[in-house]
């Protein structure tokens, strides 16, 4: 008995598919592997399978990495009718779909495509030991925090109060941790997260009243642009957790160099914008919805003690704040582009794209024997060669599809091979996984029952 096995590189992904599989699956039809070769499809392999018919294929048919429905069709109608096929998927094409490579959200594409990701408002210790996981692998991406998630938790959810809790209702919401905040600082000092954020959209308790009879239509969003780094001072700094350099990167500079605007933002220079905080880093204050400036009556660090106090903020070159005090001008403000492809983010991806490049190899010229063919398709040494030239042996070119013609060669099986000879071949022949379970009895209980001819 002979198995042909058709290895194909993968073909990519194709969409809507998961319902499919279960439905195949439950035929029995498929068999599972996880091995997962680099994605090129072959579809020469599902011609063979669908075109020629059951006379011309005189032995059993395994298909491995059927990736499409159609594909996984036309083995389990062959199946059906009678014949003799296994096909096998790889566990992307179960667990996922090609619709990633299409989907709106960039952040699912870009673990498809390979390219540098930027995720904002990451709010759970999962989340971000997830993302410094990935930066540990060498993956290009970058997270942001918010205030709201290192100031406060997701404990006032559960407030009696119906407007003290909508008024924390953000999305993704506050997690119920007492420790995620102190975690997520200490990532920010550790590299695994980069920059913060506040995601500032703040609504008064008539509009969050919108949901007092469904929680599903309360308004989503919180303050913090006000105290965001009076905050991350108080919980970072002043608890021993990132030192004032530190504090400078995760709330300016991080982010200036990530959005391609430093160092005209992000640093302190000639020739960079004339935007300067002076900070007091032992003046206190106690934040609350009574003396901030937000158009809001509400304020999720309602209470908190918080030090380092901006005393004075240039801007552009004039005070917009002093000793506490707003003095902006309706007006003055400038919309500040954000080139793309920054060279902190993208000048990794070039270094990399030069270091994974092919490699030319210099090698001395062949100068040695070179086997010459003649009309009738034999073959000879020339003088010289390591090959005696008087010897001849007769070989078949090469079939249609390249490759080396196996039915017409030199190569032949003695009667005189034993039972243990023919029972080794036959295991290195089926030594794709699972096969031996799919084909019933041991193959040493085949041959030495003489049910397998070879």
């Amino acid at each position: 008995m002979k198995v042909q096995v058709l290895v194909s590189h993968i073909p990519p992904l194709v969409g809507s598919q998961e319902s499919h599989w279960s439905e195949i699956f439950e035929d029995g039809d498929l068999f599972f592997d996880d091995f997962l070769p680099p994605p090129h499809p072959s579809p020469l392999l599902f011609y063979i399978i669908h075109h020629q018919p059951s006379r011309t294929v005189g032995c059993p048919l395994y298909v491995v990495h059927v990736m499409s429905k159609s594909a996984a069709d036309v083995v389990s109608s062959k199946r059906r009718q009678g014949h003799i096929i296994f096909g096998e998927p790889i566990a992307a094409s179960l667990g996922t779909d090609g619709t990633h490579y299409y989907h709106k959200c960039w952040r699912h594409a870009a673990a498809h495509i390979g390219c540098p990701l930027y995720i904002c408002n990451i709010m759970s210790k999962s989340a971000a030991s997830a993302l410094g996981e990935h930066r540990r692998r060498g993956n290009l991406v970058w997270g942001e925090t918010i205030a709201a998630a290192l100031g406060t938790d997701g404990s006032h959810y559960y407030n009696p109060c119906w407007q003290h809790a909508a008024g924390h209702v953000l999305s993704p919401p506050l997690r119920n941790d007492s420790s995620t905040p102190s975690s997520l600082m200490e990532l920010l000092d550790v590299g695994d997260l980069q920059t913060t954020g506040t995601d500032n959209c703040t609504f008064t308790a008539s509009q969050k009243a919108l949901g007092k009879d469904n929680f599903t239509k309360i308004p989503n969003g919180v303050n913090g642009v006000e105290d965001r780094m009076s905050v991350i001072w108080e919980k970072g700094v002043v608890s021993g957790k990132m030192d004032p350099c530190k504090f400078v990167a995760v709330t300016s500079t991080n982010a200036a160099k990530i959005f391609n605007i430093y160092p005209k933002k992000g640093r302190i220079a000639v020739g960079s914008d004339a935007d300067i905080v002076v900070w007091n880093p032992h003046a206190t204050r106690i934040i609350s919805a009574k003396t901030h400036y937000q158009a809001v009556d509400f304020n999720i660090f309602e209470g908190m003690e918080v030090h380092g106090v901006a005393d004075y903020v240039i801007c552009h070159g004039r005070v917009v704040v002093e000793e506490g005090n707003v003095r902006a001008v309706s007006g003055m403000g400038k919309f500040v582009p954000t080139p793309n492809y920054s060279p902190y983010v993208y000048g990794r991806v070039q270094e990399r794209d030069i270091a994974n490049a092919p490699k030319k190899v210099e090698r001395a010229p062949y100068d040695g024997p070179v086997v010459q063919l003649n009309n009738q398709g034999l073959t000879q040494a020339v003088e010289g060669s390591i090959i005696p030239t008087n010897q001849e042996f007769y070989t078949r070119g090469p079939t249609r599809c390249g490759g080396l013609n196996l039915h017409d060669s030199s190569f032949h099986v003695s009667e005189a091979w034993t039972m243990r000879v023919q029972e080794e071949r036959m295991l290195l022949i089926f030594k794709v996984r699972g096969l031996r379970a799919m084909l019933g009895l041991t193959l040493r209980e085949r041959v030495m029952n003489k049910r397998v001819e070879i």
